[in-house]
């Protein structure tokens, strides 16, 4: 599914930097984590790993934005994925969002 992030997005250029740590189902082999603008669903970048082991991974975008923009990754793995990492101690993931102009 999508997870949106509804933010007081004013216009301007951000960047945009997630990590996220994911353990994948039985049988997904590709981990595909895309960010997407709404409304749309529009790409805006995204994390392809091969899914081996559990890890943390992510990545950054510097992305112009318009007032009222909306935010949100969405799983587009060859299967299902689960947001966690047993035996991790803090977050399971992060996002920043910094206006640079």
């Amino acid at each position: 599914g999508v997870q949106t992030c509804a933010l007081p997005i004013s216009t301007g250029v951000y960047v945009f930097d997630w990590k996220m740590s994911v353990t994948p189902d039985p049988g997904t082999v590709s981990i595909q984590i895309d960010m997407l603008k709404f409304p749309g669903s529009t790409f805006i970048g995204g994390i392809s790993i091969t899914a081996t082991n559990p890890t943390l991974n992510g990545s950054n975008i510097v992305y112009a934005a318009t007032a009222g923009d909306t935010f949100g990754f969405v799983n587009n793995s060859n299967g299902p994925i689960s947001v966690v990492l047993v035996g991790l101690l803090g977050p399971i993931g992060t996002v920043s969002i910094h206006r640079i102009a």
